[in-house]
């Protein structure tokens, strides 16, 4: 993961959830600039993480066990049940080993985003601001999920039980408590991974607008904007001239300095490269896992929904199973939309640097056309899960298919239990 100063609040937050044992050093400028394992930290993790793994698999074996079951009523619904609780615990321990197993690449990515942001600056303000806002609206929303599943899950239990059984089928749905947190550390790792890509994103866009207006295509009709550390030809020129106390400027002086920010942008754009690789590799296993549970979440979501449009008459849990059936599509927005913008940022570098060669200098066009020979070389700005998958929008499609597919399979199996 991605640790700044401008994001913090996310660090701690995953620490808190067991999806970060580090601890962080700062220099006599108070930046962050060393990252290590923490003892207290990953035995903290281990243990919340297996305890709350051991306290899930008791609830769902006491509810599969009991005479008032209260989700696993019948073969169908413990088969789902025990498959929804199952890929939640999986991509929780795939999270927190992630965590447990990628300090390397946290260190080698953030080593290169601080290079990066060297040389394109970055506004910590407006980043930490985005942050809070996307961290917090996460929670709010599976708070707001967790509580009304809870919520009817009490109900239809007090509405069909005598006072004894409800009782028991009330301790049983407190059971399931555990599952809930495990849900957190669900949504703090699909934030965690999200607020990386998309600040990744942001930082391929900036370069890509330095290009635009360092060398602008159509300087005629465009008016030239300041830029935090890569200023125009323009203004250099003038900074030139007024550094030097001299009238004119040569013409190879200000192509060196273009020269040589060209190379400095080529560098950022590798870094950048290089750090995408770092974050596939960090979070490979999880990805994988994240985007399977999201699959057969939409399935099993889909199905208890399909079930309770046809044989039941509880209309607020049928209002909540559509609502669980948004927030599976969000989860999986969560992961592939911030790869998906990235790409897309550094694949527009590509265009840009073309239209600039067109309309620049002879002498820095030898610059820019080496950057060029560098962008079409290098692909390493495409997330992938273990290599298994490339993470864009066409993933979409094949998930789409996917889930059309298990959910027929899991309605003919319910008619034909049912006959």
């Amino acid at each position: 993961m991605e640790i700044q100063e401008s994001i913090l609040s996310i660090f701690y937050v995953s620490r808190a959830f067991a999806l970060a044992p580090y601890k962080i050093k700062r220099n006599a400028k108070g930046i962050i600039n060393e990252y290590k394992f923490s003892i207290i930290f990953c035995l903290y993790s281990v243990a919340v993480t297996i305890t709350l793994v051991l306290l899930t698999i008791r609830g769902i074996v006491n509810d599969a066990r009991s005479k008032y079951p209260v989700r696993m009523t019948t073969a169908t619904s413990k088969f789902v049940t025990s498959l929804d609780v199952c890929i939640v615990v999986g991509a929780c321990l795939s999270g927190v080993g992630c965590g447990l197993f990628g300090l390397r690449n946290t260190q080698e990515m953030n080593a290169k985003l601080r290079e990066v942001d060297d040389v394109l600056g970055n506004d910590k303000e407006k980043e930490k601001r985005r942050g809070l806002i996307m961290m917090v609206s996460v929670f709010i929303v599976i708070s707001f999920m967790l509580a009304m599943d809870l919520g009817s899950r009490y109900t239809i239990t007090k509405k069909k039980v005598s006072a004894d059984e409800e009782l028991i089928r009330g301790n049983i749905t407190y059971g399931y408590i555990p599952f809930y947190v495990l849900y957190y550390i669900l949504m703090a790792l699909h934030i965690q991974f999200a607020n990386t890509a998309l600040r990744l994103g942001r930082r391929y866009r900036r370069l890509n607008n330095v290009l635009a207006k360092a060398f602008p295509i159509e300087p005629l009709k465009k008016e030239l904007v300041h830029i935090i550390r890569v200023p125009s030809i323009k203004q250099r020129e003038s900074s030139h001239k007024q550094k030097n106390n001299v009238g004119i400027v040569t013409h190879q002086s200000v192509l060196s300095q273009d020269t040589f920010f060209v190379d400095r942008l080529a560098s950022a754009h590798s870094y950048l490269g290089e750090a995408v690789g770092n974050i596939s590799s960090a979070f490979g296993v999880a990805l994988l896992v994240m985007l399977v549970s999201c699959l057969l979440h939409l399935v099993a979501t889909l199905y208890f929904l399909f079930v309770e449009i046809l044989g039941g008459n509880d209309a607020f849990y049928t209002v909540l199973q559509f609502l669980w059936v948004f927030l599976h599509v969000g989860r999986l927005l969560l992961i592939v939309e911030p790869c998906h913008l990235t790409s897309v940022e550094a694949r527009r570098t590509i265009t840009l640097v073309c239209e600039i060669i067109r309309s620049c200098d002879p002498a820095v066009t030898q610059n820019l056309k080496k950057f060029w020979r560098q962008l079409l070389a290098d692909r390493t700005y495409f997330f992938s899960a273990c290599g298994m998958c490339c993470i864009d929008r066409q993933i979409l499609t094949s998930l789409s298919g996917a889930i059309a597919t298990y959910l027929v399979i899991l309605i003919q199996f319910q008619n034909s239990g049912s006959s």
